[in-house]
């Protein structure tokens, strides 16, 4: 059952925990202290499920090789992957992907490396802005449930425009699982977080990326890495992404 909270001096916490944005964020970068609070024993990039079109794989041209507005490049960008894939599909992991384009497996991979004119166009991210991908939420309940039982919070900030919006908080049992948000609930270029009631963990995603940070104990973190289903990448809390 998920309870909206009214006192929301329960996220004050993660707000303290953030690093200020750099005055000159071309220089210094986006890190993951500006993302998810400081104080966390180990972190990570939880990366989305990235899928091949089995119907292209043959096909070994590019973006660069589709002639725009053809009827080519109006099939393969209309494919969708959220929340599940509507065409022919197979997993790939971003580290097979990395490995097969030789491009490094690092923090910084993003998908500005998937929709490069260098990758195959038959690859296509299964991860939408704003939002975690079913399966990842799926399987990071399983794990949190096994290892942490109680209550957690989730909050955003609910609305259009800056002007006219709320932040909203909410508890929920972790045996319920991690409550999914649309990106359409949130406040554009905003984050939503999920923690722990007692702090021992915490999720964000950003409106504006697909990728969400973690952090948690080293065990924690240590068997997200480890997993099969959720791929990330270990982090340092001044990782620069």
């Amino acid at each position: 059952m998920i309870k909206e909270i009214k006192n929301i001096s329960e996220y004050n916490w993660i707000e303290e925990g953030l690093e200020k944005w750099p005055e000159n964020p071309t220089k210094d970068g986006f890190r993951i202290w500006h993302a998810i609070p400081k104080g966390f024993p180990a972190y990570c990039k939880i990366l989305p499920p990235i899928y091949v079109d089995l119907d292209y794989s043959q096909d070994s041209r590019t973006w660069a090789d589709i002639k725009r507005q053809s009827k080519d490049e109006f099939l393969l960008s209309n494919r969708l992957t959220f929340p599940k894939p509507n065409f022919k599909a197979q997993r790939i992991l971003w580290k097979e992907l990395a490995k097969l384009h030789k491009t490094p497996f690092t923090a910084q991979i993003s998908d500005h490396h998937l929709w490069s004119y260098s990758w195959p166009i038959r690859y296509v991210s299964g991860g939408a802005e704003g939002e975690i991908a079913p399966e990842v939420a799926i399987r990071l309940s399983e794990l949190l449930s096994t290892t942490i039982s109680g209550e957690y919070f989730f909050s955003y900030f609910d609305g259009a425009v800056w002007n006219d919006c709320i932040r909203r908080i909410f508890k929920s049992s972790i045996s319920s699982g991690i409550h999914i948000l649309q990106m359409s609930e949130m406040l554009p270029g905003t984050q939503a977080y999920w923690w722990g009631i007692k702090r021992d963990w915490c999720l964000v995603v950003d409106y504006d990326s697909e990728f969400s940070f973690f952090g948690g104990s080293e065990d924690l973190v240590d068997q997200l890495s480890r997993d099969s289903i959720i791929e990330c990448i270990r982090v340092e809390i001044d990782t620069r992404l």
